[in-house]
Protein backbone atom coordinates (compact mmCIF):
# COMPACT_ATOMS: atom_id res chain seq x y z
CA UNK A 1 0.00 0.00 0.00
CA UNK A 2 3.09 2.48 1.13
CA UNK A 3 4.63 1.27 -2.18
CA UNK A 4 1.77 2.38 -3.97
CA UNK A 5 1.00 5.44 -3.02
CA UNK A 6 5.05 6.38 -3.55
CA UNK A 7 4.95 5.43 -6.84
CA UNK A 8 1.71 7.34 -7.64
CA UNK A 9 2.89 10.38 -5.77
CA UNK A 10 6.12 10.50 -7.93
CA UNK A 11 4.21 9.88 -11.18
CA UNK A 12 1.64 13.05 -9.70
CA UNK A 13 4.78 15.13 -9.38
CA UNK A 14 6.42 14.16 -13.15
CA UNK A 15 2.93 14.82 -14.30
CA UNK A 16 3.04 18.28 -12.99
CA UNK A 17 6.30 18.95 -13.56
CA UNK A 18 5.91 18.30 -17.26
CA UNK A 19 2.83 20.71 -17.56
CA UNK A 20 4.56 22.98 -15.41
CA UNK A 21 7.98 22.47 -17.83
CA UNK A 22 5.87 22.62 -21.26
CA UNK A 23 4.24 26.01 -20.04
CA UNK A 24 7.31 27.53 -18.93
CA UNK A 25 8.65 26.30 -22.29
CA UNK A 26 5.87 28.04 -24.16
CA UNK A 27 6.20 31.27 -22.37
CA UNK A 28 9.71 31.38 -22.77
CA UNK A 29 9.48 31.19 -26.89
CA UNK A 30 7.27 33.69 -26.67
CA UNK A 31 9.79 35.73 -24.69
CA UNK A 32 12.72 35.39 -27.11
CA UNK A 33 10.52 35.28 -30.14
CA UNK A 34 8.85 38.60 -29.46
CA UNK A 35 11.42 39.87 -27.25
CA UNK A 36 12.26 43.54 -28.64
CA UNK A 37 7.95 43.91 -28.13
CA UNK A 38 8.21 42.41 -24.95
CA UNK A 39 10.34 45.17 -23.79
CA UNK A 40 8.64 48.12 -26.45
CA UNK A 41 4.99 47.30 -27.08
CA UNK A 42 3.59 44.92 -25.04
CA UNK A 43 1.55 46.22 -22.09
CA UNK A 44 1.99 43.00 -19.77
CA UNK A 45 1.01 42.14 -15.73
CA UNK A 46 5.07 42.35 -15.15
CA UNK A 47 4.17 40.96 -11.16
CA UNK A 48 3.03 37.74 -13.32
CA UNK A 49 5.75 38.05 -15.68
CA UNK A 50 8.66 38.02 -12.97
CA UNK A 51 6.75 34.66 -11.25
CA UNK A 52 7.16 32.66 -14.68
CA UNK A 53 10.49 34.50 -15.73
CA UNK A 54 11.57 33.56 -12.45
CA UNK A 55 10.56 30.23 -12.40
CA UNK A 56 12.49 30.16 -16.53
CA UNK A 57 15.80 31.19 -15.09
CA UNK A 58 15.68 28.12 -12.64
CA UNK A 59 14.84 26.07 -14.71
CA UNK A 60 17.17 26.99 -18.18
CA UNK A 61 20.53 26.32 -17.13
CA UNK A 62 22.24 26.98 -20.41
CA UNK A 63 23.54 30.52 -20.65
CA UNK A 64 22.15 31.11 -24.72
CA UNK A 65 18.66 30.02 -22.96
CA UNK A 66 19.24 32.08 -19.73
CA UNK A 67 20.67 35.53 -21.52
CA UNK A 68 17.28 36.18 -22.82
CA UNK A 69 15.35 35.65 -19.61
CA UNK A 70 17.52 37.89 -17.89
CA UNK A 71 16.91 40.18 -20.15
CA UNK A 72 13.28 40.84 -19.38
CA UNK A 73 13.91 39.82 -15.70
CA UNK A 74 15.93 43.46 -16.04
CA UNK A 75 13.09 45.05 -17.85
CA UNK A 76 10.16 43.60 -15.21
CA UNK A 77 11.96 44.90 -12.55
CA UNK A 78 12.42 48.01 -14.45
CA UNK A 79 8.91 48.29 -14.98
CA UNK A 80 8.02 48.00 -11.35
CA UNK A 81 10.17 50.42 -9.56
CA UNK A 82 12.60 47.56 -8.45
CA UNK A 83 15.77 49.34 -9.53
CA UNK A 84 18.40 47.71 -7.04
CA UNK A 85 16.92 44.40 -8.17
CA UNK A 86 17.58 46.09 -11.58
CA UNK A 87 21.17 46.88 -11.02
CA UNK A 88 21.87 43.37 -9.36
CA UNK A 89 20.40 41.97 -12.32
CA UNK A 90 22.04 43.89 -14.87
CA UNK A 91 25.61 42.88 -12.66
CA UNK A 92 24.89 39.48 -12.63
CA UNK A 93 23.95 39.61 -16.83
CA UNK A 94 27.38 41.10 -17.37
CA UNK A 95 29.30 38.31 -15.78
CA UNK A 96 28.33 35.86 -18.12
CA UNK A 97 27.35 38.55 -21.56
CA UNK A 98 30.17 40.97 -21.28
CA UNK A 99 29.90 40.99 -24.58
CA UNK A 100 26.19 40.16 -25.86
CA UNK A 101 24.46 42.18 -28.87
CA UNK A 102 22.11 43.98 -26.38
CA UNK A 103 24.36 45.69 -24.30
CA UNK A 104 22.80 49.09 -25.72
CA UNK A 105 19.23 47.88 -23.78
CA UNK A 106 21.54 47.20 -20.27
CA UNK A 107 23.33 50.76 -20.96
CA UNK A 108 19.71 52.51 -21.79
CA UNK A 109 17.69 50.83 -18.73
CA UNK A 110 21.07 52.06 -16.33
CA UNK A 111 20.98 55.43 -18.10
CA UNK A 112 17.38 55.52 -17.37
CA UNK A 113 17.45 54.66 -13.71
CA UNK A 114 20.04 57.53 -13.03
CA UNK A 115 17.97 60.07 -14.38
CA UNK A 116 15.54 58.58 -12.07
CA UNK A 117 18.09 58.63 -8.90
CA UNK A 118 17.94 62.31 -10.22
CA UNK A 119 14.38 63.13 -10.14
CA UNK A 120 14.72 64.40 -13.40
CA UNK A 121 12.16 62.36 -14.90
CA UNK A 122 9.89 65.56 -13.27
CA UNK A 123 11.36 67.45 -15.75
CA UNK A 124 10.76 65.37 -18.86
CA UNK A 125 7.25 64.30 -18.34
CA UNK A 126 5.63 67.08 -16.45
CA UNK A 127 8.06 70.37 -17.52
CA UNK A 128 8.63 71.17 -14.02
CA UNK A 129 11.98 73.05 -13.93
CA UNK A 130 13.82 72.77 -10.48
CA UNK A 131 17.10 71.72 -9.12
CA UNK A 132 17.61 68.40 -7.82
CA UNK A 133 20.61 68.07 -5.40
CA UNK A 134 21.82 64.39 -6.24
CA UNK A 135 23.26 66.03 -9.76
CA UNK A 136 26.15 63.36 -9.88
CA UNK A 137 23.66 60.63 -10.94
CA UNK A 138 22.43 63.04 -13.64
CA UNK A 139 25.90 62.90 -15.27
CA UNK A 140 26.20 59.21 -14.35
CA UNK A 141 23.16 58.93 -16.67
CA UNK A 142 24.99 61.17 -19.24
CA UNK A 143 27.89 58.55 -19.53
CA UNK A 144 25.45 55.97 -20.15
CA UNK A 145 23.68 57.46 -22.55
CA UNK A 146 26.50 59.00 -24.49
CA UNK A 147 28.18 55.12 -24.43
CA UNK A 148 25.24 54.20 -26.36
CA UNK A 149 25.78 57.05 -29.26
CA UNK A 150 29.01 56.68 -29.46
CA UNK A 151 29.59 52.86 -29.25
CA UNK A 152 26.17 51.36 -31.17
CA UNK A 153 25.42 54.60 -33.36
CA UNK A 154 22.66 52.01 -34.69
CA UNK A 155 20.68 51.20 -31.42
CA UNK A 156 17.07 50.77 -31.38
CA UNK A 157 17.57 53.21 -28.37
CA UNK A 158 19.91 56.18 -30.16
CA UNK A 159 16.31 58.43 -30.76
CA UNK A 160 15.40 58.54 -27.38
CA UNK A 161 18.54 58.43 -25.73
CA UNK A 162 19.23 61.64 -27.64
CA UNK A 163 15.67 63.21 -26.66
CA UNK A 164 17.10 62.27 -22.98
CA UNK A 165 20.25 64.08 -23.23
CA UNK A 166 18.96 67.06 -25.09
CA UNK A 167 16.73 67.26 -21.06
CA UNK A 168 19.85 65.99 -19.26
CA UNK A 169 22.04 68.55 -20.43
CA UNK A 170 19.65 71.41 -19.91
CA UNK A 171 18.55 69.77 -16.29
CA UNK A 172 22.60 69.93 -15.32
CA UNK A 173 23.43 73.80 -16.97
CA UNK A 174 20.43 74.98 -15.08
CA UNK A 175 21.42 74.10 -11.91
CA UNK A 176 24.86 75.05 -12.52
CA UNK A 177 23.25 78.70 -13.35
CA UNK A 178 21.52 79.09 -10.27
CA UNK A 179 25.19 77.76 -8.55
CA UNK A 180 26.85 80.65 -10.78
CA UNK A 181 23.96 83.10 -9.43
CA UNK A 182 24.46 82.17 -5.44
CA UNK A 183 28.77 83.01 -6.38
CA UNK A 184 27.77 86.37 -8.17
CA UNK A 185 25.89 87.83 -5.53
CA UNK A 186 27.54 86.76 -3.26
CA UNK A 187 30.52 88.36 -4.87
CA UNK A 188 32.89 85.08 -5.18
CA UNK A 189 34.14 85.79 -8.80
CA UNK A 190 36.69 83.37 -9.18
CA UNK A 191 33.84 80.19 -8.53
CA UNK A 192 31.68 82.60 -10.94
CA UNK A 193 34.28 82.38 -13.59
CA UNK A 194 35.27 78.79 -12.84
CA UNK A 195 31.63 77.58 -12.84
CA UNK A 196 31.06 79.78 -16.16
CA UNK A 197 34.18 78.24 -17.76
CA UNK A 198 33.01 74.53 -17.21
CA UNK A 199 29.64 74.90 -18.40
CA UNK A 200 30.97 76.41 -21.74
CA UNK A 201 33.39 73.81 -21.60
CA UNK A 202 31.20 70.68 -21.66
CA UNK A 203 27.87 71.90 -22.71
CA UNK A 204 28.26 74.40 -25.27
CA UNK A 205 25.28 73.22 -27.75
CA UNK A 206 22.92 74.05 -25.27
CA UNK A 207 20.97 77.31 -25.78
CA UNK A 208 20.21 77.86 -21.65
CA UNK A 209 24.38 77.64 -21.18
CA UNK A 210 24.03 81.51 -23.87
CA UNK A 211 22.32 82.51 -20.09
CA UNK A 212 25.64 82.49 -18.22
CA UNK A 213 27.22 85.11 -20.76
CA UNK A 214 25.76 88.07 -18.74
CA UNK A 215 27.96 87.47 -15.80
CA UNK A 216 31.10 87.15 -17.84
CA UNK A 217 31.71 90.61 -18.35
CA UNK A 218 31.71 91.86 -14.84
CA UNK A 219 33.36 88.77 -13.56
CA UNK A 220 36.06 89.16 -15.63
CA UNK A 221 36.50 92.88 -14.53
CA UNK A 222 36.48 92.26 -11.60
CA UNK A 223 38.69 89.84 -11.93
CA UNK A 224 40.62 92.12 -14.27
CA UNK A 225 40.90 89.25 -16.84
CA UNK A 226 41.18 90.93 -20.57
CA UNK A 227 40.11 87.67 -22.42
CA UNK A 228 36.60 87.72 -24.97
CA UNK A 229 34.51 85.17 -25.58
Amino acid sequence: MINELIITTILCIQLIGCIINNNLLIKYIFYKKYFYKFIIVNNINYYEALIELKLLDNIYKKQYIKKYIKLNLIYAYYKIDKFSLVQYSINNFLIFNNNNKNIDFILYIRGIIYLLYSNNTLNIYFKIYYYYSNIENSYIALRYFYKIIFNYPNSNYCLMTIKYLVFIKINIVQHELEIIKYYFYHSAYVAVYNRIKKIIIEFPDTKITIKSFKYIEITYRKLQINTQY
